[in-house]
């Protein structure tokens, strides 16, 4: 038997190195301990370096701002046609909430880590390159530098008190007794993760190249590793993405600019903003406009809206015994019943003023009359009213009356009253053809009705029982008395 081959752990939690603040780097090729760092492009005109560090700038648009679908950077303007396709964006948000640890959610390259898998809990941690925080799980159960799987083929690393998450290259799996590896899987899937997995067949007729690579394709269906947040695989390599976004202006996180302002503009937050000018032309106090100040006064003086400074106001109450001190302040107020003469400050009694009005204040502290629930005084005092959408519904119940041998019909009228005793919204009923109960909705808020009733007997009478209008106050529900077969006053029992 021959005994498992091991690869390390390629760890992708892009945290990784610098967010991480753990020291180096990891390695990002998914084999071997050595930390790869990219070499500097130097060239000044456009061309398949990593990134141009020396003015003059590339004139084209950067590979790393326009959808790019090359396999290695080039100089076009547009978009490339081949394969694979570069990220749209990079990844560079992270952040831990009830225990769940996430990267750039939404996005193709997003990453989630259940931190109970190993019970460990959200945490924040600092970015030692940009000096910002950002959650994620902590070690947990986990001791510095042990490992544990998550699931066959991911696993987590405690490295500095944060849990590096890592997935394993395809063609290799995780090992519970050996997590802080990855195993071959010696299948004949047509992967070769690696020439170190002699076992593997698909490793007798193909040898991965990735050679200095630290990403992308390895040559043999597996991979040379995966690049973390912020950055994108580019010719092999991880290169740091641009990221702009809807900035105008400021760094793009990659030594780069996302643009400049112009004019009286600033660059704030990634967007140009208007420079606020200080306004103290002829003002000695007061604010600037830009949240700064033309000045201070001295003494008791005080700032005026004009931005001069005037003294301080001196109340004067000299032979007055109401209204204004001059400052702002009262010189007394007068007695009930009493008014204050502003143009001399004393105060006069006070005549009582109720003419055309029902309700409400007098003048002088008193009333010129009450109104009783749920009415209201209306504005101009003349009358007690109801609110303006106050309702009010009336219902008629003529379920107790014999339609089938006694009565062919009722037929009723009513008139709603109004809180100032005129009637409207008047309906006519007609039981049963309407139903037995039957209801009228009306506006108001005092239950007045006037209410008209007309039987028709099936045994022929010269005429029907008829009671004319009645007068009900404080009631909506009414229930329809039978008639008593006669035609006189009489001839049914009032409404209750």
């Amino acid at each position: 038997m021959v005994a498992p081959i091991l690869v390390r752990f390629s760890l992708i939690v892009a945290l990784l190195g610098s967010l991480a603040g753990c020291g180096s780097t990891p390695n990002n090729n998914g084999y071997g301990q050595q930390t790869y760092i990219a070499p500097t492009d130097v060239v000044s005109s456009p061309d398949n370096g990593v990134a141009d560090v020396v003015a003059p700038a590339d004139t084209n648009l950067a590979d790393t701002n326009v959808a790019d679908t090359a396999t290695t950077p080039d100089t076009a303007v547009g978009a490339d046609t081949g394969t694979p396709a570069d990220a749209s964006a990079p990844c560079n948000i992270a952040f831990c909430d009830f225990g769940l640890a996430a990267t750039c959610p939404g996005q193709g390259d997003s990453m989630f880590l259940n931190c109970s898998k190993f019970g460990g809990t959200c945490a924040k941690f600092q970015d030692p390159t940009t000096n910002s925080s950002f959650g994620w799980c902590n070690c947990g159960s986990l001791a510095e530098g042990q490992s544990s799987c998550i699931d066959s083929t991911s696993a987590v690393t405690c490295s500095g008190g944060l849990a590096e998450f890592g997935n394993c290259p395809v063609g290799t799996y995780c090992d519970p007794s050996q997590p802080q590896y990855c195993t071959c899987d010696g299948k004949a899937d047509g992967i070769c993760p690696d020439p170190s997995c002699t076992g593997d067949p698909d490793c007798k007729s193909c040898i991965p190249a990735c050679g200095q690579h630290n990403c992308g394709d390895n040559g043999c269906g597996g991979s040379c590793g995966a690049c973390g947040m912020g950055q994108q695989c580019s010719g092999g390599n991880c290169v740091c993405a641009p990221s702009c976004g809807i900035n105008k202006c400021g760094s793009d996180g990659c030594g780069g600019s996302c643009g400049t302002c112009s004019g009286d503009t600033t660059c704030a937050g990634g967007q140009c903003m208007t420079i606020c000018k200080p306004a103290c032309s002829g003002k000695i106090c007061g604010p600037d406009g830009c949240g700064g100040s033309c000045g201070a006064c001295s003494g008791s003086n005080k700032c005026n809206d004009a931005g001069q400074c005037v003294a301080t106001c001196v109340a004067n109450c000299t032979g007055k015994s109401c209204g204004s001190d001059g400052c702002g302040g009262l010189c007394g107020n007068c007695p009930t019943f009493q008014n204050c003469v502003l143009a001399t400050g004393q105060c006069q009694a006070c005549a009582p003023n109720c003419t055309g009005k029902a309700c409400g204040n007098d003048g002088c502290g008193g009333t010129c009359g009450s109104c009783s629930a749920p009415t209201t005084c209306s504005l101009d005092q003349s009358q007690c009213e109801c609110d303006f959408f106050a309702t009010l519904t009336y219902t008629f119940d003529a379920s107790a009356l014999d339609f089938t041998n006694s009565l062919t019909r009722l037929f009723v009228e009513a008139q709603n009253i109004k809180a100032d005793g005129s009637t409207d919204q008047a309906k006519v009923f007609i039981f049963p053809d309407g139903g037995l109960v039957q209801t009228m909705k009306v506006y108001g808020c005092v239950a007045k009705v006037k209410v008209h009733r007309e039987y028709q007997y099936k045994v022929f009478t010269p005429d029907d029982c008829v009671i004319d209008y009645e007068t009900l106050s404080g009631k909506t529900t009414f229930l329809m008395p039978p008639a008593d077969g006669t035609t006189g006053p009489g001839c049914a029992p009032p409404l209750q």
